[in-house]
């Protein structure tokens, strides 16, 4: 695991939405989009497409897999709640919405960055008849601080809840990570965590490291920080540490597969920089 530094939040959350794009494929998402400014961040999306597709393409199937997982438990039962933990940019209560809002009794969207109030607005506008989608503005590693804004804006800690944690261990200690996600401990380890964690060198296939390393480095110098590296090994042991259940790892090959039936772009396992985990807790 690398030294850790804060990040630009919001230039990373409008980077990242700007290399997957192609995902959102509704009227309402593509008008979300719209009101998006991602003038700051072409040049550099511009530049990593130049070097490699590899980023968009791995974002991508990333976003698709959370949402695939999320209608999928969200039809095991009725009524959950869903914290969305470094919730960026990213329309995911929109796509929600416009799917499963039969089963869902609230939506928690929590970022560190303004950008969150922001997105609150232009939700707002759009769907102003929507009232299952709170929006809180917290750093995630003051998990006190976290708990207590949840509660007031209703989250019910024995309430079935699936904890979507997308795009985040990248940039926090392991440490902070753990202390972050017991927070939601169920004793019936009835909650389900949907996230995702960067590769060390060490689960990388030869042909792919001089690749991942070239990506690590420009992700860096973006956003003038270490990348929060781990080994498969590594990161099933940190969940196993602290009582994580059932758990899954599906590299980005496996995903690519389940999502479109073939593996054009990541035919060998350890490619794409990422794995996804779901696990209860």
């Amino acid at each position: 695991m690398n030294d850790y530094i804060k990040t630009n939040v919001p230039l990373t959350s409008a980077l990242v939405l700007q290399q997957s794009r192609s995902v959102y494929t509704s009227e309402l998402e593509k008008k979300y989009l719209e009101h998006i400014d991602f003038s700051e961040v072409m040049a550099v999306g511009q530049q990593m497409t130049a070097v490699t597709t590899v980023i968009s393409n791995a974002i991508c199937i990333r976003r698709n897999y959370v949402r695939k997982v999320l209608l999928e438990q969200l039809l095991s039962s009725p009524k959950q709640q869903i914290c969305i933990l470094g919730a960026g940019l990213d329309p995911l209560s929109i796509f929600l919405l416009e799917h499963r809002a039969d089963r869902i009794s609230n939506i928690f969207e929590v970022d560190g960055s303004d950008s969150i109030q922001t997105k609150a607005g232009i939700y707002s506008d759009l769907i102003p008849e929507a009232d299952q989608t709170h929006f809180i503005q917290c750093n995630l590693t003051d998990t006190d601080l976290l708990m207590e804004m949840l509660l007031l804006k209703g989250y019910q800690p024995g309430k079935p809840t699936i904890v979507v944690l997308e795009g985040v261990v990248h940039y926090i200690h392991n440490h902070e990570f753990v202390k972050l996600i017991q927070q939601f401990r169920s004793g019936a380890k009835h909650n389900k965590v949907i996230m995702d964690y960067s590769l060390d060198d060490t689960d990388i296939p030869e042909h792919a490291l001089s690749l991942h390393r070239t990506i690590i480095d420009m992700f860096e110098k973006f956003i003038k920080a270490k990348v929060n590296l781990n080994s498969r090994e590594e990161m099933i042991t940190v969940l196993n540490d602290f009582g994580a259940a059932e758990i899954r790892v599906d590299t980005i090959k496996d995903v690519e597969f389940q999502l479109n039936g073939n593996n054009l772009l990541f035919p060998h396992q350890g490619e794409g920089v990422l794995e996804m985990l779901v696990f209860n807790i």
